[in-house]
């Protein structure tokens, strides 16, 4: 019993280290580094839906990304800089 729990692990662990392997930008990014929008994005002060609207980025245009705070990327668009959802940024291979 205690081997089949051994191998179950065994197997979510490599599961996780190929998606790692296959996905690295979902796992990690190096800042500063560019996005693009993929749909209408607001920009706001503050890492909140809530927070006060600065700008809306149209779809398709470059941001400019220096962090991230939880579901945000900390972005420069227009000198200007805000947060803005990741959901809504596809981020530039390099």
């Amino acid at each position: 019993m205690h081997f089949s729990h051994f191998k179950r692990a065994m197997a979510l662990w490599l599961c996780v280290m190929t998606i790692f392997s296959i996905f690295p930008s979902a796992v990690a990014a190096d800042y500063p580094c560019t996005g693009f929008t993929t749909d209408d994005l607001n920009m706001r002060k503050r890492a909140s839906t809530s927070g006060e609207l600065i700008k809306v980025i149209p779809k398709g245009d470059a941001v400019y990304i220096t962090g991230e705070s939880g579901l945000f990327y900390i972005v420069e668009y227009e000198g200007r800089s805000g947060y803005a959802m990741k959901s809504f940024i596809t981020l530039k291979e390099t």
